[in-house]
């Protein structure tokens, strides 16, 4: 949503609108979403001072991300993996990238999380779906990698 809502030519107020309006047909999966009127009160529009110095900023963002394939060779001092909902499935074997590293195959795939991972010179915070933190947590503590869960 960060990324695809465009506050160029807004009004602040409007801008705030557009983000309620973005919330109301959010996916908010297992959890509930809130009610319409709570959006109000949640996402106000910004201050005039804070509106003015956020459409002062460059078009380019303040946090930089790419796709694994766009940082190959590359190394930043922190990263952060995503692994989503919905893990792409081999349609051969269906296997899932866990499936591959739990089981030490040399997939695509597993080769693809690797080269995320090691991005990462001092931190690697992984953002796991729910439904895949016990798995992911367990093949962490099975490999003997450091972490902790928050």
């Amino acid at each position: 949503m960060a990324l695809g809502l465009v506050a160029d030519g807004m009004t602040r107020g409007d801008f705030a609108a557009s983000v309620r309006d973005s919330l109301k047909t959010a996916n908010w999966g297992d959890g509930p979403a809130p009610a319409s009127s709570d959006l109000g009160k949640l996402f106000k529009a910004p201050s005039e001072g804070a509106w003015a110095s956020l459409a002062s900023l460059s078009k380019s963002p303040s946090i930089r991300y790419s796709t694994v394939h766009g940082v190959k060779g590359m190394e930043f001092t922190g990263v952060v993996l995503v692994l989503p909902d919905r893990l792409r499935v081999d349609r051969i074997t269906e296997r899932t990238v866990l499936d591959d590293w739990a089981d030490d195959h040399n997939t695509e795939a597993r080769r693809v999380l690797y080269v995320a991972g090691s991005r990462a010179q001092q931190l690697l915070i992984c953002a796991v779906h729910r439904k895949h933190t016990s798995r992911v947590a367990s093949l962490l503590t099975a490999k003997g990698v450091p972490y902790i869960k928050s």
